[in-house]
């Protein structure tokens, strides 16, 4: 049984601040001080994950700073890390164990 720990502490939000958090297999969420956002990862065979949160973050930020929509980037964002889950190893050298 999975555990979330729950923040009760009110969050101050400044303005244009963002806050995005990728969760691995489960959806992502983003919150802008008004509003929750979800984003479902798309579904790849994947071979390695390491690096996909990255990717995710850097595809989440090039499409909101063109298209200024959070619910864009995020499934930009997602499309992205399921792509890099793809390629073994983080910088395409994978190591056997």
């Amino acid at each position: 049984m999975k555990r979330h720990r729950t923040i009760s502490a009110p969050i101050e939000k400044k303005e244009g601040q963002i806050l995005v958090a990728t969760r691995g297999g489960d959806r992502s969420i983003a919150y802008d001080g008004t509003k929750f956002y979800f984003q479902t990862p798309d579904s790849v065979d994947a071979v390695d994950t390491m690096g996909a949160g990255d990717s995710y973050i850097t595809a989440f930020l090039l499409s909101f700073l063109k298209k200024d929509n959070i619910q864009d980037a995020m499934a930009e964002g997602s499309r992205v890390a399921a792509q890099s889950c793809l390629v073994e190893g983080s910088f395409g050298y994978g190591v056997r164990y």
